[in-house]
């Protein structure tokens, strides 16, 4: 498939609560002064049952409204919407839209710096909704949930939100791609909200699921997806047959963190979608049914609006011994917080000093990272602050995007768990950032009791807008 092709089929909407965001002036026709924008919600979803444990997420948005920087003011975007959910972990496949939010309103040329999404609180049975709640059709039933799928049964558990949440989920500047979402006079543009459900919804001690909104804004362009496809390179090319998780990572301060990442399908084809102009690193990781584990592959220097091909994948060349495995964890000495983990390696390819990439587990669950709830203890006393990561045991494939990966594999992987407090954009501990010291691992090996403190720790403030 060509690229001209590709960037043709993300202009397909999925049908799923159906608006479209415009801006026009009153009198029916554009005004030199007001562009268009279409505002789109999407997520790429590793979590997804059957290798992940959610066959649903399901938010209610009441709203959306974007800040103008120039005036000062909040803008609606969405008036009159009729409340809408949405299923955060549905696949965008290569449409590269989960779902469109919206109706006909005049936005003013100039630029925006933070967006608010408002959601219906999750026991409020008096809001009437577009369509028949997904959640259930008892009189009570949550207007945001997580939906478990055992066999045929499916369970809707409540999706609980902050009081911070309740008053509008905030992007911030530092969250937005570029720093501002900028519309001049006359113009069209696609501004995305992606929402990782996977690393948002936390599993709380009692039984409850709680919305811990890790999410971020890109404007979005013909040329935003990166797709290929994930082959076995022990197998004549041919697909994996097993899991294989992919993502997308941004490069800051000598580290990769993960922008998106998604499933592969069963014939290996993946797409990333929206991908806000840049450069970036792919990182690929997959175990075969049988249990097969393949090196971490690197691909370093992909430009959005990438058709990569072919993306290899190499076995492991030892007896079948199954993923390398890291277990452990979080503490936090202060305040509970949240904390997102991810299990880093440092890797080199030729062109750039050495840096560091975020290797995601592919067993027991595949996800990039994980988001850990913690409560104010010197010890972890449940299982919802631990973590256990199953990776490569042995060195990873890594190349530049255009060349050829001449991949000589050695035994042995070298890595750093790492840990941040959630909202990252926001100190609440004496410091941001706690990891490891070098862990080193061979095929099959194991590393346990992985402790990693946050101390002086405070809730953050919250907002007033």
């Amino acid at each position: 498939m060509d690229r001209t092709h590709v960037a043709a089929l993300l202009l397909i909407p999925v049908i799923i609560g159906v608006a479209v965001l415009t801006a026009c002036s009153s009198g029916g026709s554009s005004s030199s002064q007001t562009g268009l924008v279409n505002t789109v919600i999407s997520d790429p979803a590793p979590c997804t049952s059957p290798t992940g444990p959610f066959s649903g997420v399901w938010i209610t948005v009441t709203d959306v409204q974007i800040h103008n920087s120039s005036t000062g003011k909040w803008v609606d975007l969405t008036p009159g919407l009729t409340p809408t959910q949405i299923n955060l972990l549905n696949q965008p496949s290569t449409e590269c839209f989960l779902a469109q939010l919206g109706s006909k309103t005049e936005l003013q040329a100039g630029s925006y710096e933070q967006i608010r999404i408002n959601l219906a609180d999750t026991n409020d049975h008096s809001v009437k909704l577009q369509a028949a709640n997904a959640c259930g059709s008892q009189a009570n039933a949550p207007l945001n949930c997580v939906a478990t799928t055992v066999g045929s049964l499916t369970t809707f558990s409540p999706l609980l939100l902050s009081s911070e949440d309740k008053n509008g989920i905030k992007i911030p500047s530092g969250q937005i791609a570029g720093g501002s979402f900028t519309i001049a006079a006359g113009q069209t543009k696609d501004l995305d909200i992606d929402f990782n459900s996977c690393a948002s919804v936390i599993a709380q001690g009692n039984g409850q699921y709680r919305l811990k909104p890790v999410l971020h804004a890109g404007e979005v362009a013909l040329n935003s997806a990166i797709n290929g496809k994930i082959v076995d390179a022990g197998n004549n090319n041919l697909p994996i047959d097993g899991p294989v998780l992919v993502a997308l990572e941004e490069r800051s301060d000598n580290t990769d963190r993960v922008l998106l990442s998604t499933m592969a399908d069963a014939n290996g084809n993946f797409t990333l979608c929206p991908v806000p102009a840049g450069t970036y690193d792919l990182v690929a990781v997959a175990i075969s049914k049988s249990g097969v584990v393949y090196a971490a592959t690197v691909v370093t220097g992909i430009q959005a609006g990438t058709v990569m091909g072919n993306v290899a994948l190499f076995p492991e060349k030892t007896v079948n011994t199954g993923a390398a495995i890291i277990s452990g964890n979080v503490t936090t000495i202060g305040s509970g917080e949240d904390v997102l983990v991810s299990a880093l390696e440092q890797v080199s390819d030729g062109v750039n000093p050495p840096f560091f990439v975020t290797v995601p587990s592919i067993t027991p669950l595949p996800s990039a990272t994980f988001t850990l709830p913690t409560a104010d203890a010197p010890t972890c006393t449940n299982s919802l602050c631990t973590f256990e990561f199953g990776l490569p045991g042995v060195n990873p494939a890594v190349g530049v995007f255009g060349s050829a990966i001449n991949y000589t594999q050695s035994s042995g992987a070298t890595y750093i768990v790492d840990a941040l407090t959630l909202p990252t954009t926001t100190q609440v501990c004496s410091k941001a950032e706690v990891q490891s010291t070098n862990i080193m691992l061979n095929p099959g090996g194991s590393q346990a009791n992985v402790i990693l403190g946050f101390s002086g720790c405070t809730p953050p403030p919250l907002s007033n807008q």
